[in-house]
């Protein structure tokens, strides 16, 4: 339990723009919940939604398998990785010998490589689907908001499967 938790943790952290804070996020995720979200959404449109999603999120899983890999290689686990990255993005000092140095620097650079070839390839799919990157979030954030369009998203969901 606790190692899935500092695995989320990690990659979490991974995820996040480098030299963003924490809170700078925290108010662009609440500025975005409190957006109202509404939008008509076709069925086929959300149905080349829910084939891009699962294309997307098929990819993350494979990518984060590879990030939690490649924090294995540098010598670093994924508890210690996760509080490096932590007290860094807050700003704190973190203690570290020079080999932990030099392997978090490894990391994150693999890492940074991962997230841009990730970017690249979601990319790819929306467009293979014909859905704008703009398009993909609103329509994101109206499932998680809409009741009925999370309903209907649900349901073209099983259908894929």
């Amino acid at each position: 339990m606790l190692q899935k938790k500092v695995l989320i943790t990690a990659i979490a952290f991974v995820f996040m723009l480098t030299g963003t804070s924490l809170n700078a996020q925290q108010d662009i995720k609440m500025q975005r919940q409190q957006q109202s979200v509404d939008i008509e959404v076709s069925d086929q449109e959300l149905q080349k939604f829910v084939t891009a999603s699962g294309e997307i999120q098929k990819l993350q899983k494979e990518s984060r398998s590879k990030m939690q890999q490649t924090i294995k290689d540098n010598g670093l686990s994924m508890q210690r990785y996760s509080e490096i990255q932590k007290k860094k993005s807050s700003g704190k000092k973190v203690d570290m010998s020079k080999k932990e140095q030099k392997a978090f620097d490894a990391t994150k650079k693999s890492i940074r490589k991962e997230q841009m070839k990730i970017q690249q390839k979601a990319g790819k799919i929306l467009k293979k689907h014909g859905i704008d990157r703009q398009r993909y979030m609103k329509i994101s954030r109206a499932i998680r908001q809409d009741k009925e369009l999370q309903k209907r998203y649900q349901e073209m969901q099983g259908g894929t499967k």
